[in-house]
């Protein structure tokens, strides 16, 4: 595939993201709170967990290596006070996209089942029943799945690669720029990974469509 071919469909790709987000919108708007506590909540979350193995490196080098057990019972009480707020800000995290995500496919199933009342017999005589079936309900639920555990997700991810990045440069600068010397290479195979899961998503989709209307029009 040339540089313009691949160009073209990140392009298209982009797009398809972009308009699919648009259609989910107006159904994900009136739970939009949900999403912002989970978006607000995630550099805490990311910040108290980046703090547990800091506390555990002071406590090595500063109590355990020298022998030292002063200050070391409340350096470990701030560790609890940091793994139980990390437990709760991330319950919360959980708790708010899921609420969100489940009442947003919620509308979205009653709209797509409005939807599909409102057509006339014509256009299901044209149309096989399980394609129209997977399409109603598995693909909104890989779409609540997105929206429970993605788009959200990956900010908490972006804030846990950016700090544990600047720690290592604070700890240790000369052996944090060998490790990411690797990095390009990374970048390029999990790039290509990605590129050939979507494929094989969109045709494990339609497959299962396939799979569906042949089932359900056998039976019929």
């Amino acid at each position: 595939m040339s540089a313009t071919d691949q160009q073209a469909d990140r392009s298209e790709q982009v797009g398809s993201d972009v308009q699919v987000l648009a259609t989910v919108w107006p159904y994900a708007r009136p739970d939009a709170w949900a999403f912002a506590l989970a978006l607000v909540i995630t550099p805490l979350v990311a910040g108290l967990s980046l703090l547990q193995p800091w506390l555990v490196k002071r406590a090595i080098d500063q109590h355990v290596v020298p022998g030292q057990s002063d200050g070391l019972a409340s350096l470990g009480l701030t560790y609890l006070g940091a793994a139980l707020g990390a437990y709760f800000c991330q319950v919360i995290y959980t708790v708010a996209l899921s609420y969100g995500g489940s009442r947003t496919i919620m509308r979205l199933r009653s709209a797509i089942f409005r939807h599909v009342l409102s057509l006339s017999q014509r256009f299901f005589d044209g149309q096989p029943t399980g394609r129209l079936m997977t399409r109603i309900t598995s693909d909104v639920d890989s779409l609540g799945d997105a929206l429970s555990a993605g788009a959200v997700t990956i900010v908490l991810d972006v804030f846990m690669v950016v700090g544990v990045l600047g720690t290592m440069f604070w700890l240790q600068p000369g052996l944090t720029l060998l490790t990411l010397v690797m990095s390009p290479i990374l970048i390029v195979a999990i790039n290509l990974v990605r590129r050939s899961l979507r494929r094989l998503f969109i045709e494990t989709r339609e497959a299962l469509a396939a799979v569906n209307a042949f089932i359900a029009e056998r039976i019929d």
